[in-house]
């Protein structure tokens, strides 16, 4: 029996943005005694004050004081069971119980880092430090939390990314309407001419059967993966032209199908993660080519990240969105030829 996902509070969800951040480990520490509060806990667990740890950097390093298996955990952390997990003891102080490599002993040194697992949840993981040792990257990818895949559907893409993909030895499925279980999926979402808001325009219509197009592939894609999620990591890849951020002047059109299809990506995230479906929202211009875009699959499959971006004004749209996802209507760039506007 398959246990289910905990309820995520706010205090891990400090832990989420730790992993997407990257560098040194921040763990929440008590301001009155020291004590590191993991896990997260609104009271301190030594002196019991009341008052809410705040996350601080601290040092990575520790010494492993035990070991065991995991044969069971929450579908959504999608990682390959059993799962070796250690107690370890911090430089610092304090300990801090993470994942890390089968091959890990009693008292070896370790470095603990947050990453993000393949549902997008942060997690601690201990890699062994010292020579003959799995590297942290092997580490990952005995958890699960990296991959490679071997099989990879595709909707709305052309002949040319399968070719590219079945040179590097993946297995292709296009259009494949049956749900057949793979590693991963692409869905693509062209990019239109652009479409003034209020023109008298035929192509409104394809705009909105593109939409419903992409509908149906998300939902045929999900098929498939699902039928795998519960035995190895998976990942959706939804690749959107930039314009769902950061439209370009004159193309109302073009931006509102890409906007929609930017939401559609979102639902369907909150919907699959619980299942261990790790969606990545790919944001394109259209200096994007096909072998780019056939490239990112094992890249992204590979990752943790839930966004990335092809293209110069992609990755500017991106991170002005990132930064501000509530207030970003335009980020100031020389491609966009348009000056930045934004809440005051």
């Amino acid at each position: 029996m398959t246990a289910h996902a905990p309820a995520r509070g706010p205090l891990m969800d400090a832990l989420d943005r730790v992993a997407i951040r990257g560098g040194p480990l921040r763990l929440p520490l008590c301001d009155h005694c020291g004590e590191i509060a993991w896990p997260p806990r609104p009271v301190c667990g030594r002196c019991h004050a009341l008052d809410r740890p705040a996350w601080t950097e601290i040092g990575a390093d520790g010494r492993v004081q035990a070991v065991t298996l995991l044969h069971d955990l929450p579908r959504a952390h999608a990682m390959r069971l059993p799962v070796p997990i250690a107690t370890v003891h911090l430089d610092f102080g304090g300990e801090v119980i993470a994942f890390t490599h089968v091959n890990v002993t009693y008292g070896d040194r370790v470095a603990v880092r947050a990453e993000l697992d393949r549902s997008g949840r942060a997690v601690l993981v201990a890699a062994p430090r010292g020579s003959g040792q799995p590297s942290a990257a092997e580490v990952r990818e005995s958890l699960g939390l990296a991959m490679t895949p071997k099989s990879v559907a595709l909707y709305g893409t052309d002949a040319q990314i399968a070719t590219i993909l079945e040179g590097i030895g993946c297995t292709v499925f296009e259009q494949d309407g049956i749900g057949t279980p793979v590693d991963g999926a692409l869905v693509l979402l062209r990019a239109f001419e652009p479409i003034e808001v209020g023109a008298r325009d035929a192509r409104f219509g394809d705009l909105l059967l593109a939409t419903e197009r992409m509908a149906d592939h998300l939902r045929a894609a999900s098929a498939g993966l699902l039928k795998k999620a519960g035995h190895a990591p998976v990942t959706l890849i939804a690749a959107i032209p930039d314009g769902a951020l950061a439209p370009l002047p004159g193309d109302g059109g073009g931006a509102a199908a890409a906007a929609a299809a930017f939401s559609l990506v979102a639902s369907a995230r909150q919907r699959l993660r619980p299942h261990g479906v790790r969606v990545v929202t790919l944001l394109y211009d259209d200096s994007a080519e096909a072998e780019a875009l056939a490239m990112s699959i094992p890249e992204l499959c590979g990752a943790t990240r839930e966004y990335a971006a092809l293209g110069p004004r992609a990755e500017a749209a991106l991170a002005g969105w990132s930064a501000d996802p509530l207030g970003f209507e335009r980020v100031r760039d020389a491609t966009f030829g348009t000056e930045e506007q934004g809440p005051p």
